[in-house]
């Protein structure tokens, strides 16, 4: 739970912009927090181009939809109250 709300979990791919923006405007979310990365080195190292598809261009995708429907990145205040939206898991 977060600020007294419980978690919607919606599976999806990172890098799938029309998805994520789609889930940003269903949800109203106006902060993300962003837990889609593929982080093994020693996979990274054997899979470079894979890495670099998740995490660098997930990561633009998820940015590019956050600033289309209006979430913003920022550090939140314990006065704040926002829809946060948990973007978390990769289909592959």
């Amino acid at each position: 739970m977060i600020c007294s709300k419980s978690l919607i979990v919606v599976q999806g791919d990172i890098r799938d912009q029309v998805a994520l923006e789609s889930t940003l405007t269903k949800y109203r979310c106006t902060a993300v927090l962003h837990f889609a990365g593929l982080k093994s080195v020693q996979d990274s190292v054997a899979r470079p181009l894979e890495y670099y598809d998740h995490n660098v261009i997930g990561s633009y995708r998820l940015l590019c939809a956050m600033q289309n429907t209006g979430a913003s990145v920022h550090q939140r205040r314990s006065t704040e109250t926002r829809n946060f939206c948990h973007i978390g898991r990769i289909i592959r």
